[in-house]
């Protein structure tokens, strides 16, 4: 977040007052189930901000907004693609990858490791045999179960399971465990998120419906 303060009636002071967006945008978050991204959410409790002024006519250019989004830089404003209320209006991070520049991205992937990192020190201590390394595969495989039981993460529109664990003899030589090392490769598939809707429109009095 960058520039762009909120107007805030403050109820204490019974004042007006400008504030950084990140307390809003953190209390938004906090709200929100890892897997989902700020894009579009309403954020409540704004006056206006200092580009709005309260004002939803005064909205940012798609020009604007692109060249913002592009610096890995995120606003509060109103409208949002969703109607007339503020919110976040592009969930973004500051990454350059289009692949990760999502905000879900980053809370999904720091939710994720550091589960992992606490969920899986039952093992430091422990003989690298197959029992270990079943149990510690068994340990990540429940985690990421559960994620997929409570919609944190789903399966593919091809009904593909969105995350695959390896901990055996294919990724664990005897020249690594022989150093005290037990390795396990996780691949997660998260979803994605509608950043661009795009509707195909043929129209005209010439048209010709075929149902399926």
């Amino acid at each position: 977040m960058f520039g762009d303060w909120i107007q805030w009636q403050d109820p204490v002071n019974k004042s007006l007052r400008l504030i950084s967006p990140q307390g809003f945008v953190a209390g938004r978050y906090a709200n929100l189930s890892i897997e989902q991204s700020g894009l579009n959410k309403p954020i409540y409790d704004i006056v206006g901000t200092q580009k709005t002024n309260g004002l939803s006519s005064a909205s940012y250019s798609t020009a604007e907004l692109q060249t913002l989004f592009n610096a890995g830089i995120d606003v509060i404003t109103n409208p949002v693609p969703g109607g007339n209320y503020f919110g976040l209006r592009g969930g973004v991070n500051a990454s350059s990858n289009p692949n990760i520049k999502g905000d879900e991205y980053t809370r999904q992937t720091n939710y994720i490791a550091q589960t992992i990192s606490r969920g899986t020190g039952i093992y430091v201590g422990e003989l690298i045999n197959q029992t270990t390394a079943r149990n510690a595969e068994s340990t990540l495989n429940s985690f990421f179960a559960n994620m997929l039981q409570t919609g944190q993460l789903a399966l593919g529109l091809d009904g593909s399971r969105p995350y695959k664990v390896t901990c055996d003899v294919s990724n664990n030589p005897q020249s690594r465990t022989a150093l005290g090392y037990l390795t396990a490769d996780v691949q997660v598939r998260y979803q994605g998120v509608v950043r661009f809707f795009i509707v195909n429109l043929e129209a005209g009095a010439s048209v010709t419906i075929i149902e399926r």
